[in-house]
C-alpha cells in the first residue's frame, strides 16, 4: 500500500500528467505535491480546488442519496357543478312583473308580497299582467311562450368534462446504491473540470477518520487519457495509506 509520496509518483507516471497533489478540502492545505501547478503555486491551487471539492461533497444536489425528498401536498380534486333542480333567482334580482311599463309603475306592495290597500277616496286600479301590457303596446297578447330551442335559460348545464381522480403526489424513488458500494463512503467519487488545454480530476479518498482528502490530477488535454486517469486514480485512492 503506497504512501503519499509513492502515490503521487504513480499519478505523475500517467500519460499527459502535468501536476498532482493530495489536498485536505476542510482546511485547503496540500498534504503532498508533485509536478507543476497551473498558477505556479501549489498552495494556491490546493486552496482553490478545495473550494470546488467542498461544494461537491457538502451540497445535497450532488449527493441525492443523502437528501430527504418530501412528497408534495395532494392535489384538490376537480368536480363539476352539482346536478339537481335549477336554483331560484339570485339575491338582489327583481321579478319581471315589477319592471315598469308605459303609464304604469312598480307596485311596492306587490314586490313585497303584500295586498295593496287603496288610499281613502281612491279606487284601486288593477295591475295588468305582463302579457296584458304587451297587448296595450300593440303586440300579440296571451301568456308568453317558453324560450326558443337552444336559448340560454340561465340554468347551469351539467359539466361534461371528466372528473380526474384524486391521487396523492408521490416523489420518484431515489436510486439505490450499486452492489458492493460502501454506504459510509464519500457520496461523490470524483469531479472533472475540462478546460481548453487540459483536465482537472479530483478523486475523493476514503479514510478512517473524516474522509476529507482528495487527489488532484492536472492532465494535458492533447496527450492525456482521461478514462485511464480516472481508473488509475480510483485504484490509487483505494490503496492509499495516510500516515
Amino acid at each position: 500500500m503506497p504512501g503519499i509520496d509513492e502515490c503521487l509518483r504513480e499519478v505523475m507516471s500517467l500519460p499527459g500528467a502535468l501536476g498532482a497533489a493530495l489536498v485536505d478540502w476542510t482546511s485547503g492545505l496540500a498534504l503532498g505535491t508533485a509536478g507543476r501547478s497551473p498558477v505556479g503555486d501549489h498552495e494556491t491551487t490546493a486552496a482553490e480546488t478545495a473550494e470546488l471539492a467542498r461544494a461537491a461533497a457538502e451540497y445535497e444536489s450532488f449527493a441525492p442519496d443523502a437528501a430527504v425528498v418530501a412528497p408534495g401536498p395532494a392535489p384538490t380534486p376537480m368536480t363539476g357543478p352539482a346536478e339537481g333542480p335549477a336554483a331560484g333567482p339570485a339575491r338582489g334580482s327583481v321579478p319581471m312583473d315589477s319592471i315598469p311599463g308605459p303609464n304604469t309603475g312598480p307596485n311596492p306592495a306587490s314586490i313585497a308580497g303584500l295586498t295593496p290597500v287603496p288610499a281613502p277616496g281612491l279606487t284601486p286600479l288593477p295591475i295588468p299582467a305582463p302579457w296584458a301590457r304587451d297587448d296595450a303596446r300593440g303586440r300579440p297578447g296571451g301568456p308568453p311562450a317558453g324560450p326558443p330551442a337552444g336559448a340560454h335559460t340561465g340554468a347551469a348545464a351539467p359539466d361534461a368534462r371528466p372528473t380526474p381522480s384524486a391521487s396523492p403526489a408521490t416523489a420518484p424513488p431515489l436510486p439505490a446504491l450499486p452492489v458492493g458500494v460502501d454506504p459510509e463512503a464519500p457520496p461523490v467519487e470524483d469531479v472533472i473540470v475540462t478546460t481548453r488545454t487540459g483536465y482537472h480530476v479530483l478523486r475523493f479518498v476514503e479514510t478512517t477518520f473524516d474522509s476529507s482528502v482528495f487527489l488532484h490530477l492536472w492532465l494535458d488535454r492533447s496527450t492525456g487519457n482521461l478514462a485511464l486517469a480516472r481508473l488509475r486514480l480510483r485504484e490509487l485512492a483505494e490503496r492509499l495509506v495516510l500516515v
